[in-house]
Order: structure tokens, then C-alpha cells, then sequence
């Protein structure tokens, strides 16, 4: 049986309103402009924004940054909540072969230093609240920084580039995601403006966007999910973008009421979170039909549908490294807790050839649980700068994700658990070695293990077992004091406990497995809430 869904253009219907282009993000919205300039692109608060405009402040803003310096391949780090400048940014940078390097405007000052450090860019562009942390992190470093608010506020008036100026090709690196790794030190994840632009094509397939939906985003464009499939979405369908800023409860409902959003991408924390909260909160009179969450629980999914009058949310997986890998098809009848089959691209190609392996390599039978592999023309170029991390992560250009997966029926398939030592929270990869780290710099603490926990909302929660230095005395209420100092909020324990030692094997690797299972460890330990 398949979900009820109205007359829509088919996904190929959609991208056949827009002329070929060179899949470069450049390309991609002046086919947009073309064929139709006013029709709105973004919408921020009370002020819309045509293609046709949008295209004009792009090309002004390019011009700024290349008399700023800018060049073909140079990085331009940008240090910004999600917003119209962030994104005018983003395509002004790639219009000029240059690289968009966004930074969580979240992270400590050491933290944001580390992303910019390795990223070595041209210029560090900032949003008028992020200065003091902008400055903080590149405190000493030989680059220029510009406040892309005030840079910004004339460009309408602005010349733009020549019409001869180069353009960039579509194997042109354009973005470098930075994501914490197993180590603790964050890589850079390298994509082509072909990876973007198609990605964005592949999330009309799968969300089966229209022209004229508005796709609200309340995700910060640090992630690949806001910049590949809420925003490359809009420009590939040619539809509206809404940027709703942070995510906050008690106003989201009011928010996509307002903005009229017919479809919206959202972490379960998420989808979580609203269906717990009060129903005076929910505005009947809206025109949400969509929502792709990654993952949402099947009774969230039932209040959405029931109570909140969703038509169709699809789950999905990807990675920053390989987005848009696995959704729910479009319309068909959902198969609670699977990520899906592989997703096509509307020309009908599917996108990716997965592998579920064992330990030693070999194929795993049908039903049982392997680590998944997979070989995508979505695929990263490589992390920044790091050829031996690069080749460690794939096989024979499969891409080794780290995960462990379940075929539940031919196709589809269920995400089991974690081969690496990463916590999913709050929609970000949190390495446990960071946390060790940050946790070892405290002056009282000898050793530190920090380990993945069930949450409430979903996805995980963070324990830190430390084990006090020979002579010292430590309390949890310490080492939580002094991580606030040292670590992002999404990277920050809720539960510290002081134990008298952490499990090794013969390797000498802590079991992290031994603490995670120690419910007693959990009981013990000092929460300090989410």
C-alpha cells in the first residue's frame, strides 16, 4: 500500500523546467534564474529574496572578495549562524573557484582555532555577534577578517563581476566540512560542485519537491543536511528557502505556520522534542506536508502523522563523507526503524552499490549484521590535506563507513550500531577521543574514558568515567566545571562519574563497550542534564 500523495510534477518533471547546466552551484542557479527571477529563493524573516536578485548579490559580493584577495582554490572560513548572509557567502566564494570552509559558531575559541588553523584560509568572514570569537580564533594567525554583515549591507548597489570572469568546473572543490574523527582532531571533508549540486537533485527525488514549496531550515549550515539537501533541494527544484534560524520548540509550530513551509529536514532529537511538548503549542493551520528526520522513532512518526497532520516523513542515512546513500521511497509505506533503500537520482540512476562485510572482509549473509561500505558518485574528494586518512577510509572505492548495518529485507536496511568510537548527539559526531583530551587537561585527572548512553530523545547521550591522578581529589562537579570551559555544548558530558579505574584489553585499549553496558557506572554517575 502506498501514502496517499497528491497530483505532483514528477521529480525528472521538475529538473526538465530548468535548462543543462555544467553541475556547478553557479551553473545551477543562473538555469534557476533563467527561468523564472522573481520567483523568491530566500525568505528571512520578513524580507524575500528573487533569484534573479539573489544571482545579482552573488555577483557583487564575489567581486568583493576577490578585491579582498580571494582566488581560485584559496579557503574562505566562515564563522556565522545560518543566515542570508551565510549563504550569499557560500555561493560568492564557489563562484570564484574559491572553497566555503563554514565553522560552528558554537565551538569554544580552541576548538574553532583548530578548523581554522588547518584550514589555512584566505579570509575568515563573520556575522556581527560571532566577531569576539572570530578574533579569538585566529588570534596570531596571518589572515584577514570581515564582518559580512556590514561587508554585505551595499551590495545591491554594487557592481558585480565581468561577465568574463572564470568559472569553476564541476570537479572544483567548493566545500570543506570539518567533523571530528576518531582521533579527536577534526578532518576536513572535501567536496566538488558536482557532489553539491547533485545531491541537491537526489533530495527532489526523495522529497519529491516541487517549484513551489517552501522549504523551512531550521538546521545550522555547518552540516551536510541543511547544505545538501535543505538548500541544494530548493535550488535544484527551484523552490523557496525559509531560514528559521535556531530551532526552538515553542515557536517552531508558529514558525511553519507563518512562513507557509510545506516541508522541512529535522534531527529525531527533534521530532522527539515536539511531539513531548505542550499541544497548546501546535497552530492547526499549516501547510507542512513533508518532513525528512534522520532517524525518527515509528511513535513520533505516528504523532506526526496523527496529531500534527504530516502527510509523508521519510527516513534516510548519509554521512558527511557520503550524503544521500539511503531514504524511504517516496511514497511507499513506511518500514519502521530502516534507513531505507539506495536513492536514485530523478533520471532514474541509482546513486550508490553498498557492501555489508565481517571482520575479515567477506560478504555477510542476508539478516545478519556487518560493517557497510559504499561506493557513490556522491562520494567526499578526500579530507583536506590528509591522503593517508584518506586512503585508510575506502576499499577499492567503496568508502568505509563505520557503521554496522542489517539487510531486513532485500534492499532495505536497519542501522545496528557504531564500529568506530563516535557519538551521535544533538545531530553531530562527537569523538570520544576529544572528550578523553579535553578531560586528561584538567590538573586532577589521570585517565578518562568517555562513552555513548542511551538518551531520552533519542540518539545518544554522553558518560565521562575519570579515574583522579595518584594523590589527588576529584569531583565530578569539577571536571564538568572545567570541561564547560574547554568543550562545544554538543561535545559536553551529562554524566561524569569518578571510578577507581577504566577497563584496558590486551592491547591496551580502553573497553569502552564494558563502561557503556556498566549500569551501575550510569547509576553512579553525576548528571548534570542534557
Amino acid at each position: 500500500m502506498s501514502v496517499d500523495a497528491p497530483a505532483l510534477l514528477r521529480p525528472v518533471e521538475v529538473l526538465s523546467r530548468y535548462g543543462a547546466h555544467a553541475a556547478t552551484l553557479d551553473a545551477a542557479l543562473d538555469a534557476r534564474v533563467a527561468a523564472g527571477a522573481g520567483r523568491a529563493f530566500l525568505v528571512e524573516g520578513g524580507r524575500e529574496t528573487s533569484y534573479g536578485g539573489f544571482a545579482m548579490r552573488v555577483a557583487a559580493a564575489a567581486a568583493l572578495l576577490r578585491d579582498a584577495g580571494v582566488g581560485k582554490g584559496d579557503r574562505v572560513a566562515v564563522v556565522s549562524a545560518t543566515d542570508a548572509a551565510m549563504v550569499t557567502a557560500l555561493f560568492a566564494t564557489c563562484r570564484l573557484g574559491a572553497v566555503f570552509v563554514p565553522v560552528n559558531p558554537d565551538l569554544r575559541p580552541q576548538e574553532a582555532a583548530q578548523v581554522v588553523a588547518r584550514s589555512r584560509p584566505r579570509l575568515v568572514l563573520h556575522g556581527a555577534a560571532q566577531a569576539p570569537l572570530a578574533r579569538e580564533s585566529t588570534a596570531g594567525m596571518a589572515t584577514t577578517l570581515l564582518d559580512m554583515e556590514a561587508a554585505f549591507a551595499g551590495l545591491d548597489a554594487t557592481p558585480g563581476l565581468p561577465a568574463g570572469h572564470p568559472r569553476p568546473g564541476p570537479e572544483d572543490t567548493c566545500l570543506v566540512l570539518f567533523t571530528s574523527g576518531t582521533t579527536g582532531v577534526p578532518k576536513g571533508v572535501m567536496h566538488a560542485h558536482r557532489s553539491f549540486v547533485v545531491a541537491g537533485e537526489g533530495f527532489v527525488e526523495r522529497q519529491w519537491l516541487q517549484p513551489g514549496d517552501r522549504m523551512l531550515c531550521i538546521l545550522p549550515m555547518f552540516h551536510v543536511n541543511a547544505l545538501f539537501y535543505s538548500l541544494g533541494g530548493a535550488l535544484a527544484a527551484g523552490a523557496t528557502l525559509v531560514l528559521g534560524g535556531r530551532f526552538s520548540a515553542s515557536r517552531f509550530w508558529p514558525l511553519v505556520a507563518a512562513s507557509g513551509a510545506t516541508q522541512v529536514n529535522m534531527l529525531g532529537s527533534i521530532g522527539k522534542i515536539l511531539a513531548l511538548r505542550p499541544r497548546a503549542e501546535f497552530v492547526a493551520r499549516h501547510a507542512l506536508d513533508r518532513v525528512y528526520c534522520v532517524p525518527m522513532p515509528f511513535d513520533v512518526q505516528r504523532v506526526f502523522r496523527e496529531e500534527f497532520g504530516v502527510r509523508w516523513i521519510a527516513e534516510g542515512y548519509g554521512m558527511s563523507e557520503v550524503p544521500g546513500i539511503l531514504a524511504q521511497p517516496y511514497g511507499t509505506e513506511p518500514m519502521a526503524g530502516t534507513m531505507g533503500r539506495v536513492c536514485r537520482h530523478p533520471d532514474g540512476r541509482a546513486f550508490g552499490e553498498l557492501r555489508v562485510i565481517d571482520e575479515d572482509g567477506r560478504a555477510v549473509a542476508p539478516g545478519e549484521a556487518g560493517t557497510l561500505l559504499v561506493r557513490t558518485e556522491l562520494a567526499m574528494q578526500g579530507y583536506f590535506e590528509a591522503p593517508e586518512q584518506t586512503r585508510d577510509v575506502f576499499r577499492d572505492a567503496f568508502f568505509v563507513t563505520g557503521d554496522r548495518v542489517r539487510e531486513v529485507s532485500p534492499g532495505t536496511y536497519a542501522f545496528v550500531a557504531r564500529d568506530k568510537d563516535m557519538i551521535r548527539r544533538r545531530g553531530e559526531n562527537v569523538a570520544a577521543a576529544e572528550i578523553d583530551q579535553a578531560a586528561l587537561s584538567c590538573p586532577d585527572v589521570g585517565e578518562a574514558a568517555a562513552v555513548a548512553v542511551p538518551s531520552e530523545l533519542g540518539e545518544d547521550d554522553i558518560l565521562l568515567a575519570v579515574v583522579p591522578r595518584a594523590g589527588a581529589t576529584l569531583s565530578a562537579e569539577a571536571v564538568h566545571a572545567q570541561l564547560r570551559a574547554r568543550l562545544a555544548p554538543a561535545k559536553l558530558p551529562r554524566y561524569v562519574a569518578v571510578v577507581d579505574e577504566v577497563p584496558y584489553g590486551p592491547t591496551q585499549r580502553v573497553l569502552r563497550f564494558k563502561l557503556a553496558q556498566d549500569a551501575a557506572l550510569r547509576a553512579k554517575a553525576r548528571d548534570f542534564g542534557g
